[in-house]
């Protein structure tokens, strides 16, 4: 992963603060900042089926600095995310 935070495995409530692509057919990584300070980054694939939403959702909370909640699989593969949270 191209991203030094901590890796999300569960779910987390806070920020979105950075969002990091880097090639074409590359994971996106994006950290998320909780209330405490942490910083966490999870990672998508361009080619996941469910990608155009959820960037899509990203990109809205970054712009608008809405709190969100994205949970982080085994390795560290968004599986949700809701804005607004």
């Amino acid at each position: 992963m191209n991203c030094a935070f901590l890796k999300l495995q569960d779910s987390r409530t806070g920020t979105l603060v950075r969002i990091v692509d880097s090639d074409p057919g590359t994971a996106v990584s994006y950290v998320l900042q909780t209330g405490d300070g942490s910083r966490y980054c999870v990672q998508m694939w361009p080619n996941n089926e469910n990608y155009d939403n959820r960037n899509s959702l990203f990109m809205l909370a970054l712009r608008s600095n809405m709190a969100v909640t994205v949970t982080g699989g085994v390795r560290h593969e968004v599986t949700a995310i809701a804005v607004g949270s």
